[in-house]
């Protein structure tokens, strides 16, 4: 991982206590974690910690491994880079 990075996680992310991963990924700089659906407790604890939990219900199967994510939070657009594809079904988190 490096500063900048985006995570695309699964569904219920962030289940259990939230606080400790949210603290790590903003020493990490992790960027934004985009999942199919976020804990609400993680959800919550991330944007406290800065930085940005969104929910995508079909983005594990958008985006495999080794795939680049950008985010336009203005937009609302999660895009794969390289395809300029974007991710369908993003809601509001």
């Amino acid at each position: 991982m490096k500063k900048g990075d985006i995570i695309v996680a699964g569904k219920n992310f962030g289940t259990g206590s939230s606080r400790p991963a949210a603290l790590l990924f903003k020493t990490l700089g992790i960027e934004a974690i985009v999942a199919e659906s976020v804990n609400g407790l993680s959800s919550g604890t991330a944007s406290i910690t800065g930085f940005l939990p969104l929910t995508a219900p079909e983005v594990t199967e958008f985006f495999k491994e080794g795939d680049v994510a950008e985010i336009d939070p203005q937009a609302g657009t999660i895009r794969k880079r390289g395809d300029g594809k974007i991710s369908p079904n993003r809601d509001p988190a």
